[in-house]
This record gives C-alpha cells, sequence and structure tokens, in this order.
C-alpha cells in the first residue's frame, strides 16, 4: 500500500506546485497600474497586453493597412479594472 501511496503524494505535490508557479509567473498577470501595460503591432492595429508578456508583434493575418489604427488614434495601453487593455476599449 506505501508503494502506491508515496507516488501519488508525490506527483500531488509536483501538481501544486506546478499550478502555483503558474498563477505566479504567468505572462497573463494582472495590472496594478497603466505602467504595467504595453501595446503589441501588427501592420494594422494593436493589442494591450501585460508589460511581462512575451509576445512581441500580433499576427499579421495577410492584411495589408497604409495606416495602422492604433498609431492614427493614438491608442495606448492602460489597466482598467486591473486588466491591460486599449484606451479607446474603456468608456469614459
Amino acid at each position: 500500500m506505501k508503494k502506491i501511496i508515496i507516488p501519488v503524494i508525490v506527483l500531488m505535490v509536483i501538481i501544486i506546485i506546478a499550478t502555483a508557479g503558474y498563477f505566479l509567473f504567468s505572462q497573463n498577470k494582472s495590472c496594478f497600474s497603466d505602467n504595467d501595460c504595453k501595446l503589441i503591432y501588427n501592420g494594422c492595429s494593436c493589442e494591450a497586453v501585460h508589460k511581462n508578456d512575451r509576445t512581441t508583434t500580433l499576427p499579421d493575418n495577410g492584411i495589408v493597412c497604409e495606416v495602422n489604427d492604433c498609431e492614427n488614434r493614438n491608442v495606448s495601453a492602460i489597466c482598467s479594472n486591473n486588466q491591460c487593455v486599449r484606451s479607446d476599449s474603456v468608456n469614459n
């Protein structure tokens, strides 16, 4: 019986540690201020993400735009309700 219980306990500890690590070091952490957020771009648009997000660009989707909508509208990344969002997505 001990041969079964010990591996199960070890597996449970590994799962708990992995889950805690995911939540502690997740790329999508909640923001507390606008400084926690950044914009990532493709040729046409942008998306607000946490500054620790490793993503550097948005997918291109094969669309060619003359003007990037975010640059044209002076969009910035802000923290709203503890989530990074585009400034033009929040109702003032």
